[in-house]
């Protein structure tokens, strides 16, 4: 295969738009377009070789180096790639030739050219884990600076007259608090937290400071699981929320960001969803522009079953904040449960684009992949999301139930081996998919009496519905 240099330093016009190949952002009228940065790391591999052919390939090479992913990352791509050009008038920008590539046709102009050192990038010869960390890196480097970008254009909640609004140090510390707070790691919420308590030392008087540190002690509870599942640390956490809420809401009874993290408190500590819905009403109607709000209240009318608002409210959050990755999980997973698997597989793909860590949106791509039909790249997808080490013996059952979908009982059999602390329904799946239908149905009747009846059903469960009752599902 032969190697694809990286993007250079350099700036394209392309049209009305403007490429920057090296912080791989695509803009219009310096407005930065909601794109992930492999989706315009695609269209700068074929705009540096406009008018030649550019292999699948050489595009998987310059924009997944060294990760296990297929023809069908590109061809996501470049169908995202064709519907921005033509909505900016460029028409069919991008040609297709047959069994082997694509060309870029559209006129290209190149604004300016900065020669930089060359990326290392590894030989032929070099192992996937020296190409994955300079993806990884090359990512890192490239997300930042999309998010950073985005940050300046995405305001912070409105300021209403009760409050003062933030001071122009205090504003650029709240945006990198969001930025890191919407990676939902361990790492990013700790340095959300920091970032936070800098805008309450800057802006005692602004309650957005105090509503930060709450939103990251939440979050904290939700994707720690050390801490979700250590109940005396989560009721630690919620109590500093609760505290740092009461706060900003005696600075400003009217702060939409405060009453949306009151909102959140009510449905993960006090597992008040009539209450959370009200605080959420209240802060969008508050501020219809915080997408924080719009998110919680999208994953809260998930919880109850109301996937038609649900989807509503996300897709409204996503609009205004683009590069929260968790919007499109949730969209991915609300997508799953309508059975709309294709929407589930390009929400999961373009969360994936934004934060390659998201495995929760692997998961949630196999899955899709597997009742779409397409049970080879759920395979794939499992595999790697057991080679990722998230949940590796939920993982295991998947690809048991993949394997067994696709006539390979015996692989099923041995992946399932390795799936001993896997979660009921998972495990009962493989099962039912073995055949071992008494058995996988008796796992699934003593989930049922275990978690009660919910309000959302996976619909792997569909055709064993009638057999065991209500059967226990997803919410948060």
């Amino acid at each position: 295969m032969t190697r694809f240099a990286a993007p250079r330093a350099a700036r394209y016009a392309i049209g009305p738009l403007e490429l920057d190949a090296d912080r791989l952002v695509l803009s219009r009228a310096g407005e930065p377009l909601a794109l992930g940065p492999r989706v315009v790391g695609t269209l700068a591999a074929l705009v540096e070789r406009a008018g030649e052919v550019t292999t699948k390939d050489e595009i998987l090479d310059a924009v997944w180096s060294g990760e296990d992913v297929g023809e069908s990352n590109v061809a996501q791509s470049v169908y995202t790639l064709r519907k921005v050009l033509r909505e900016h008038g460029l028409g069919d920008a991008i040609a297709t030739v047959q069994r082997r590539g694509y060309r870029f046709t559209a006129p290209v102009e190149q604004l300016k050219k900065t020669v930089v050192a060359d990326v290392p990038l590894p030989h032929a010869g070099a192992g996937a884990g020296t190409a994955s960390r300079w993806a990884a890196s090359r990512w890192l480097t490239a997300a930042l600076s999309v998010a950073l970008v985005f940050l300046a254009a995405v305001p912070a909640p409105r300021a209403v007259p009760h409050a003062p609004p933030l001071s122009a140090r205090g504003a650029e510390l709240y945006q990198l608090g969001r930025y890191y707070w919407n990676l939902r790691t361990a790492a990013g919420l700790a340095k959300s937290r920091t970032l936070f308590a800098a805008v309450v030392a800057s802006d005692p008087c602004s309650p957005l400071g105090y509503t930060g540190l709450a939103d990251a002690d939440l979050m904290t509870v939700n994707y720690r699981q050390e801490a979700a599942h250590d109940h005396v640390g989560a009721a630690r956490y919620f109590a500093r929320a609760r505290a740092e809420i009461a706060k900003a809401l005696a600075l400003d009874r009217n702060s939409a960001a405060a009453h949306a993290s009151a909102g959140m408190l009510h449905s993960a500590a006090d597992r008040d969803k009539r209450a959370a819905e009200a605080e959420f009403r209240r802060a969008i109607a508050l501020d219809p522009s915080y997408a924080v709000a719009h998110h919680w209240y999208g994953t809260t009318l998930f919880g109850q079953g109301r996937l038609a608002e649900a989807s509503r409210e996300l897709r409204t959050a996503m609009s205004l904040e683009p590069v929260a990755a968790a919007t499109d999980v949730w969209l991915a997973e609300t997508a799953y449960y309508q059975r709309r698997y294709a929407d589930a597989i390009a929400y999961s793909r373009r969360a994936l684009d934004l934060d390659p860590r998201r495995f929760d949106a692997l998961r949630r791509l196999g899955l899709a992949y597997e009742l779409a039909g397409d049970l080879p790249r759920a395979i794939a997808v499992f595999k790697q999301l057991r080679e990722s080490g998230f949940e590796p013996d939920d993982a295991s059952a998947l690809l048991a139930e993949a394997y067994a979908r696709s006539g390979r009982p015996e692989a099923a059999r041995a992946a399932l081996l390795r799936a001993r602390r896997a979660g009921e329904g998972n495990t009962a799946m493989a099962m039912l998919a073995l055949g071992e239908r008494a058995r996988g149905l008796s796992l699934i009747g003593a989930m049922r009496k275990k978690y009660g009846a919910p309000t959302l059903l996976d619909p792997r469960f569909e055709p064993y519905r009638n057999e065991v009752g209500p059967l226990a599902g997803s919410s948060s």
